[in-house]
């Protein structure tokens, strides 16, 4: 049998290497293989470009993530790749954007990895929208930069900016909506000393070359996609046009009021802050007349602070980017002024304050009383499920146990482990601590575990309400089922 030699190797033509079988290949089949892998190398080289929406907050970000993940396939026809995330989009609805898995990569330092997913779309242009990115550190920003650079990824930063008063006054209503703030806006606009969009556009000054900035209350009137597009390069009449529905708008001036007497009253009546009741009470409000009008409250020894303290950065600004020229500190034009915020009503926080105690010496009739705490970590083993976290039955009895509802069902815990939490045992007034608890749940179950809630028994044999999950934990993880 004849053997070819290659190297000083002896093979027979079963062994040869597939190198040797190029011959067989027909030419037109081998040039178009050849032609297509160095089509791919070459696509997957190329130099790509990553726009950052990074906000900034309060500047209309979940209407833009709204239209924006509407319209992916008409993006991706001009050569943009928005990645749309797995989220429900309702009208007047927050949305969280799609660009927070890269903000996890740069805070985790896994950055390549995300780059590398970037890169591997088809589209020349990719955007990614988040205020997450707001938050990035300068080290974080360097960090990313290295790794696109290296990856040939340009990248340019799209940012909205919002005249300064506004753009505070959206921020204290925020805090009403979301976060049980009861102060009144003079108190929160004085205690102001710097304004983040300006922090978050010259911290990404330092780091990037190209950075695209808009001025919100100029670009609203005409909707935000077009000025978008215009940073992208691509046609705006070729995508349907974005809508003036409002998104998490303010509340009014008589919905504030009310909202902060309550948010007031809650706190004295359970000693506690719950951001669940304000967001619950903030929502009901916006749903039920989503584009109402609403008023601003002109304060002006809070506008003679924030001028003192945002002149030199607008003007720093307005020198570096000549196109934000007409933000101001603050525009009256085709605003509800009103002059002076009203004074607390006490009439109303009596009736609130007397109907939250009439509803909690109700519960507490009923056997079911309310309960702070929060359940803060949860873990899987090979065993079963630990779940962390601490508690306070109303009336400052400490839990003489707990009680765990799994898929609906029931059932004491015997192994209840009361442990320190330096970072929770708050020693109240009365002289009580805050429980920590840590609880485990075998997985000796009939059935997957598909809902969990824990409950505390206090020292007179009551069962509280469920105990809070901390937002930062999701009960639907696949940690419940056991046989994953």
């Amino acid at each position: 049998m004849r053997t070819i030699t290659a190297g000083g190797l002896s093979r027979t033509p079963a062994q040869q290497p597939a190198a040797f079988h190029l011959r067989s290949l027909k030419p037109r089949v081998l040039h178009f293989r050849l032609e297509s892998t160095l089509h791919e190398k070459t696509q997957l080289n190329a130099m790509k470009t990553l726009y950052l929406h990074i906000g900034c907050a309060k500047t209309g970000s979940s209407a833009l993530q709204v239209w924006l993940n509407n319209n992916v396939v008409a993006l991706s026809t001009q050569g943009v790749k928005y990645p749309n995330v797995k989220q429900t989009f309702l009208p007047h609805k927050v949305s969280i954007g799609n660009g927070f898995t890269l903000f996890r990569a740069i805070k985790s330092r896994h950055i390549s990895e995300e780059i590398d997913k970037i890169k591997s779309v088809s589209e020349s242009k990719i955007l990614l929208s988040s205020e997450a990115f707001q938050d990035l550190t300068e080290d974080d920003l360097i960090e990313l930069k290295h790794h696109a650079t290296n990856a040939s990824l340009e990248i340019i930063i799209i940012a909205y900016l919002r005249d300064v008063y506004d753009i505070v006054y959206s921020g204290y209503q925020q805090l009403i909506k979301r976060h049980q703030y009861a102060r009144n806006f003079r108190e929160y606009g004085l205690s102001i000393n710097s304004i983040p969009q300006f922090d978050a556009i010259k911290k990404y000054k330092k780091i990037f070359d190209k950075i695209f900035t808009f001025h919100y209350d100029s670009e609203i009137q005409q909707g935000l996609s077009i000025s978008l597009c215009k940073a992208l390069e691509i046609d705006s009449n070729a995508l349907p046009a974005m809508g003036n529905a409002k998104v998490n708008r303010s509340l009014t001036l008589f919905e504030t009021e009310l909202l902060r007497v309550a948010n007031l009253t809650y706190s004295e009546v359970f000693k506690d802050v719950n951001p669940d009741f304000s967001k619950s009470i903030s929502d009901d409000f916006i749903y039920r007349d989503p584009e109402c009008q609403t008023e601003i409250i002109l304060d002006e020894a809070v506008l003679r602070h924030l001028t003192d303290i945002s002149e030199p950065d607008i003007d720093l600004i307005k020198n570096n980017h000549p196109e934000i020229s007409p933000l101001v500190i603050f525009n009256p034009n085709g605003k509800q002024i009103v002059k002076k915020q009203p004074e607390r009503n006490e009439q109303l926080k009596t009736l609130l304050f007397s109907t939250m105690k009439h509803f909690y010496l109700r519960s507490m009739d009923e056997k079911f009383e309310p309960v702070m705490g929060c359940i803060d970590a949860i873990d899987r083993t090979m065993q079963g499920i630990l779940i962390q976290g601490w508690a306070l039955p109303w009336g400052r009895e400490a839990a003489s146990g707990f009680t765990v509802a799994i898929n609906g069902i029931e059932s004491p815990v015997k192994n209840f482990e009361p442990r320190a939490r330096p970072d929770v045992n708050k020693i109240h007034t009365d002289g009580t601590i805050n429980c920590g608890f840590s609880l485990f749940i075998p997985f000796n179950l009939p059935c997957n575990i598909k809902t969990i809630e824990v409950y505390a028994l206090t020292n007179s044999g009551n069962r509280t309400s469920p105990i809070n999950w901390s937002k930062g934990i999701s009960k639907e993880k696949n940690i419940f089922y056991p046989d994953i």
